[in-house]
């Protein structure tokens, strides 16, 4: 912690001093009173433009962070998607295997009338 007076901290901190004083009496900013002079209590020092700088450089540095992080990310819902579908594939075909050895007739699928229905829209909107 550091003590400035008022019109040190109003220039390092480029407020007014009376805002300053303003933010005294709400209590906002802590002082202190020596020799009848109050000081201000500086928790924290401003920043400088080398430390604004590096800190600049560190968000870039964590959003190219990110942006690999939904790439990847991307790239790992378009290979579960794929295997999602060939699944889904492998699925019907042994379905339909156990139909086949058990003689029962093949059912239609609520896929497949969906998948109907939902291209059926496409190709009315297509036309219009």
């Amino acid at each position: 912690m550091e003590l400035m007076k008022v019109g040190e901290y109003s220039k390092v901190f480029n407020v007014s001093v009376q805002s300053v004083y303003q933010r005294l009496k709400k209590g906002t900013l802590k002082y202190e009173v020596k020799d009848n002079v109050k000081y201000v209590k500086v928790f924290d020092k401003p920043l400088t433009k080398e430390k604004l700088k590096s800190s600049k450089d560190n968000c870039k540095d964590i959003i190219k962070v990110y942006k690999q992080v939904v790439k990847d990310l991307r790239k790992q819902l378009k290979s579960m998607k794929r295997d999602k579908d060939r699944n889904y594939q492998n699925l019907e075909k042994l379905f339909d295997k156990v139909l086949e050895v058990k003689n029962l007739p093949v059912p239609v699928l609520e896929a497949e009338i969906y998948e109907t229905k939902k291209s059926k829209n496409k190709k009315k909107k297509k036309k219009k």
